[in-house]
C-alpha cells in the first residue's frame, strides 16, 4: 500500500489538488489562498508527515529532503 492510502487522516489529496492548481491553473491562482495555505496548512501537513514516518521507523525528513 502506499504511503498515501496508510495515511487517511492526512489531507494528502488536497495537497496534491493544490499541486494541480498551482501547476495548470497559472492565471487562476489565488495568491492569498496559497500564503494562508502556507502558513497555516503546510506546517500542519509537515507534521503529520513527519509524525507518520517516525511511528513507520522512518527517520527522514520530507520535506529537506525532497
Amino acid at each position: 500500500q502506499s504511503f498515501a492510502a496508510e495515511q487517511a487522516d492526512l489531507p494528502l489529496r488536497f495537497a496534491w489538488q493544490m499541486r494541480n492548481v498551482l501547476a495548470h491553473g497559472y492565471f487562476k491562482v489565488d495568491l492569498a489562498l496559497i500564503w494562508q495555505t502556507v502558513q497555516r496548512d503546510l506546517p500542519v501537513l509537515r507534521q503529520g508527515v513527519q509524525a507518520a514516518l517516525d511511528a513507520g521507523g522512518g527517520d527522514a525528513d520530507p520535506i529537506a529532503n525532497a
